[in-house]
């Protein structure tokens, strides 16, 4: 979606990707070598891509661990959308910017939703304001 749209969003315009905790929980628990590979300044959407297609390989296989990824599946795609984000963001800065785009992600909390099993502290407006709140001006916080 972000590759049809980014294109012909207007200057000022705003893209805040859910994501969650659980990819940094997730990421640390990732071998040293995937790391220094998601934490890369220079990471391209092709690489990651990759990246991501790999973990469904190993995780069929059931060797994923053995090769340095976590076993949290919905963790690796929080990785992933939030690394997505910044390689977007990056993008953005490099080919527009004098358009002032954020793209940006951030964790809801722990909401209380089917997901959470209802437990959350939060609820869905509360998760949805820290989305919205913290995305409309970058400096508020």
């Amino acid at each position: 979606m972000c590759s049809v749209f980014l294109p012909i969003m207007k200057p000022g315009g705003r893209v805040v990707n859910v994501s969650s905790i659980m990819g940094e929980i997730a990421l640390g628990r990732c071998s040293s070598v995937l790391q220094g590979r998601f934490r890369s300044d220079g990471i391209t959407e092709d690489e990651l891509v990759l990246m991501m297609e790999q973990f469904i390989k190993d995780a069929q296989k059931s060797i994923h661990l053995e090769e340095g990824w976590t076993d949290t599946a919905y963790g690796v795609s929080k990785i992933g959308l939030t690394i997505l984000s910044r390689i977007l963001a990056r993008r953005l800065r490099q080919d527009r910017p004098q358009d002032n785009i954020l793209l940006n992600s951030c964790c809801p909390g722990w909401v209380k939703t089917d997901m959470s099993g209802h437990n959350g502290p939060l609820t869905p407006d509360q998760g949805a304001d820290t989305c919205v709140s913290h995305s409309a001006d970058p400096w508020s916080r």
